[in-house]
């Protein structure tokens, strides 16, 4: 087994800090600062050492060959100290105008994913392992969550301009984008305080190029948009404050592909050629004493409660296991 999907832990710190650096999200920030905070928050996530109003949950793609972190995706809640308020812009018709709202208490939003540019055309699919893990440990801890589940996309940004928010948030906070984000990132509910209470905006008055951003999603984005679209989310009448980025939502339990997800204990099994040709594909995920795993392995489904697999390591054979058919 290559390639390990695992919660976070202090030591991918300077993995997950690369990584950032070719993506860089609000989710996911390049500052050391922050990226340590986010794990400490995630760590205590996962150990249900926070309430579940305040976790927000990090995931990565670790290649163990490589010793290296490639991929990172998230689980982020709108509830708690850091996120009390959850704010968007709301598209108003007649006349034609974007609101900036909020609601006291949100849903889930799943976030955040990132693969290294040297994996994303493997033939591994690991991007959308790395995008499924996040509502695998939906299903396995639900009480958890909200029944509907967003997703915030990025918006077609290029590099550090935003014409968006040259043409928006710039003109009441009178701040350029990186610097905005920067306040936002550390404290989204005081960088909403800067706003005016009653903000409208005219459609309008956008020029094209800033109405696209709205329309649109980042090139690297894409991929997942099309994927989220095809799992059955659907647009919502919400934009992101900063970017204009769509909000996308989906009752996470209809989603067709993960009532295919089914519950096993793992034995191991003998990895012969008649065993490889009766067996099938699976996404392997587990809740252990040392933190949720997940890996792709070859099985074969026994009898309705064991699934016969070459156990991959991290793994308890003992412990119940969330087994998605792969690829869905």
């Amino acid at each position: 087994m290559r390639f390990l999907i695992r919660s976070v832990d202090f030591k991918d710190l300077e993995g997950l800090l690369a990584l950032a650096q070719y993506f860089p999200l609000c989710s996911l920030p390049p500052q050391r600062s922050l990226l340590e905070k986010k794990i400490q928050i995630s760590k205590e996530s996962f150990q249900h050492i926070l309430s579940k109003e305040n976790r927000n949950y990090i995931f990565i793609l670790e290649d163990l060959q490589e010793k290296k972190i490639i991929g990172s995706s998230q689980i982020l809640s709108y509830f708690g100290s850091q996120r009390s308020l959850c704010y968007f812009l709301k598209k108003q018709e007649a006349p034609d105008h974007l609101k900036l709202e909020w609601i006291q208490s949100g849903r889930h939003q799943i976030g955040g994913v990132i693969l290294h540019p040297d994996y994303r055309k493997s033939k591994n699919q690991l991007g959308l392992q790395i995008g499924a893990v996040r509502f695998l440990y939906i299903k396995t801890f639900p009480q958890e969550f909200s029944s509907i589940i967003e997703v915030s996309l990025t918006a077609p940004i290029k590099g550090t301009t935003n014409h968006f928010w040259e043409e928006t948030g710039e003109k009441y906070l009178k701040m350029d984008y990186p610097s905005a984000l920067k306040i936002f990132q550390n404290n989204r509910t005081e960088f909403f305080k800067l706003f005016p209470k009653n903000l409208k905006i005219n459609l309008h008055q956008l020029s094209p190029t800033a109405k696209n951003y709205m329309e649109q999603v980042h090139s690297e984005t894409y991929p997942v948009y099309k994927g989220l679209i095809k799992m059955g989310f659907h647009s919502t009448n919400r934009y992101h404050v900063m970017d204009g980025g769509i909000y996308l939502e989906a009752h996470w339990e209809k989603l067709a592909f993960l009532k295919r997800a089914k519950k096993y204990f793992l034995k191991k099994g003998k990895m012969k050629k008649e065993f490889s040709q009766n067996s099938s594909f699976f996404l392997l995920s587990q809740n252990t004493e040392k933190g949720f795993v997940c890996a792709p392995m070859q099985g074969r489904a026994q009898d309705p409660d064991f699934l016969a697999v070459d156990i991959p390591p991290k793994f308890q054979g003992g412990k119940p296991t969330l087994a998605l058919p792969f690829p869905n």
